[in-house]
C-alpha cells in the first residue's frame, strides 16, 4: 500500500512538473512573439523598436537557456547542447533583421581543433556566437568565473560545457585553459 501510494504521489509530482514547464513554455513563447512584433513595429529608427529588439535579445538568451536546461541533464557538460540553444537563438537574427558574415567558414567547417577570440563588445556578440556553432561540429565558449551565478545562464552554460575561467587567479586561469588544450588534443 505504502509503495503504491509513492508511485501515485512520483507520478503526480511529475504530471505537476510537466505540466508548469508547458505552460511555461507556452507564456515565454507568447511573450516572444509580442516582442518579436514590436521590434519590427514603426519607423526603422525609433527608440521604442530599439528597445523591443534589444529586451528580445535578452528574452530570447534567458527563456531559451532556461526552458533547455532539462534537456540539458540527459547529457550534461557536453557541448553539443550549445547548437540545440543556438539553434532557437539564431532566430532572432532573422527577426531583428540582423544579417551575419562569416569571413573564412571553409575553416570552420575543418574538422581540427581551434580558437576563436570574440572581443565582446555587446550583449549582440551572442548572437554571433550562436551564427558561428551553426558552422562548427564542436566548439565551446570560454567564461569568467562570475557569469556562472548568472541565473539561469551561468547554470545552463555549465550544463553545455562551458568552462569558467577565474580572472583573479592567473595561475587557475591558465590551468583551465590548459585543461582545455588538452582536451582540444584528446578529442581531436
Amino acid at each position: 500500500m505504502a509503495i503504491h501510494s509513492a508511485i501515485s504521489c512520483a507520478k503526480c509530482l511529475l504530471e505537476w512538473i510537466v505540466r508548469g514547464y508547458l505552460w511555461t513554455l507556452g507564456i515565454c513563447l507568447v511573450i516572444f512573439i509580442i516582442l518579436a512584433i514590436a521590434a519590427n513595429l514603426g519607423n526603422r529608427r525609433s527608440k521604442y523598436r530599439f528597445l523591443a529588439k534589444f529586451i528580445m535579445i535578452y528574452f530570447a538568451t534567458i527563456m531559451g537557456t532556461t526552458l533547455l536546461i532539462p534537456v540539458f541533464l540527459f547529457r550534461p557538460r557536453n557541448v553539443i547542447n550549445c547548437k540545440i540553444v543556438g539553434w532557437f537563438i539564431r532566430k532572432c537574427s532573422y527577426l531583428l533583421e540582423i544579417t551575419w558574415e562569416v569571413r573564412g567558414a571553409r575553416l570552420l567547417q575543418d574538422n581540427v581543433g581551434g580558437l576563436i577570440c570574440a572581443n565582446h563588445q555587446s550583449s549582440i556578440d551572442i548572437l554571433a556566437m550562436f551564427n558561428l556553432w551553426e558552422l562548427m561540429d564542436r566548439v565551446t565558449g570560454i567564461a569568467k568565473k562570475e557569469m556562472f551565478y548568472v541565473f539561469p545562464f551561468g547554470p545552463a552554460a555549465w550544463l553545455a560545457g562551458l568552462p569558467y575561467i577565474d580572472r583573479q587567479s592567473p595561475k587557475s586561469g591558465y590551468q583551465t585553459l590548459g585543461r582545455c588544450a588538452k582536451l582540444m588534443k584528446e578529442e581531436d
